[in-house]
């Protein structure tokens, strides 16, 4: 089987799941990955001279990516702790003096009026 991953994943476990796609019960198989640079900058954080870099020396491009994969993966679970801290002491000053009335939050989100689907 032929598998061209087009995007870089955000979780190496994913990307290993997909790598895993090309060959079962014994069978050979053939992985690729081809990527958009724009998206690399965009979502990664790469710059285009890094890229660049990367290209003229021929190696390394795969481990390079990686490394800021998980820069970025770091990066959006240290914001996640902190907003979960944040969520926490916003709840434990709720709590103190009764329940609120009007919902609206330091974060601008407002939880008395939402509709599940």
């Amino acid at each position: 089987m032929k598998v061209i991953q087009t995007f870089l994943s955000e979780e190496k476990s994913e990307q290993v799941q997909i790598m895993g796609r090309t060959a079962r019960q014994n069978q050979g198989g053939f992985f690729q990955i081809i990527l958009l640079q724009d998206e690399l900058v965009r979502k990664f954080g790469v710059t285009d001279a890094e890229i660049a870099t990367k290209q003229a020396k021929g190696t390394g491009m795969y481990d390079f990516l990686d490394a800021k994969r998980c820069e970025h993966c770091d990066t959006s679970a240290q914001r996640r702790r902190r907003e979960v801290k944040e969520a926490k002491a916003e709840a434990a000053s709720c709590t103190g003096g009764g329940s609120r009335s009007s919902g609206s939050s330091t974060t601008g989100r407002d939880y008395t009026n939402f509709s599940v689907e």
